[in-house]
């Protein structure tokens, strides 16, 4: 069975490309996550252009919104937690917005403050499962109706310190 998979991808791949086009492929690491983007072309150039502002793209919503690069802007309203308001930029400031609501429509089933919850079982990836005190403690400061967005001034606050 795996091998019909691979032989029918084969095929659905081969066929893609019409007559005078290539295909041009780069991989990247962004986002702590291999990346390959591929594109399908009968200009060269053209190809890796787009491939090229693909990933520039990409790096910059990584460098914007990264918890892993410290000046990015969401690590630094992570780093003001229960301290201060940070100036975001309108980009950021929709999305968090939007996260909001869905995390109201799925009454907290998404949930954009889940930050905290989700670095304790990171630093426990070495097969230790974190302790019932310290998930019911990361618990108390994962509600995302502590984010406050003041739209006029452009600013995040996240109510509670850790979160």
């Amino acid at each position: 069975m795996k091998k019909l998979l691979i032989i029918i991808s084969l095929i659905a791949f081969s066929t893609s490309a019409e007559a005078g086009e290539g295909i041009f492929r780069k991989s990247k690491t962004l986002m702590a996550t291999e990346m390959e983007i591929t594109v399908v072309s009968a200009d060269e150039k053209a190809a890796h252009k787009a491939i090229d502002a693909a990933f520039a793209e990409i790096r910059r919503i990584e460098e914007m919104m990264s918890t892993y690069i410290s000046e990015s802007q969401l690590s630094k309203i992570n780093s003001a937690a229960g301290k201060k308001a940070v100036k975001v930029d309108q980009e950021l400031l929709r999305l968090i917005k939007r996260a909001i609501e869905y995390a109201e429509m799925t009454e907290g089933g998404f949930n954009i403050a889940v930050g905290p919850l989700i670095k304790l079982w990171l630093v426990s990836e070495g097969g230790n499962i974190p302790k019932k005190d310290e998930i019911r403690k990361a618990q108390e400061i994962i509600d995302y109706r502590d984010i406050v967005i003041d739209e006029k001034k452009k600013t995040v606050f996240l109510k509670k310190k850790g979160m």
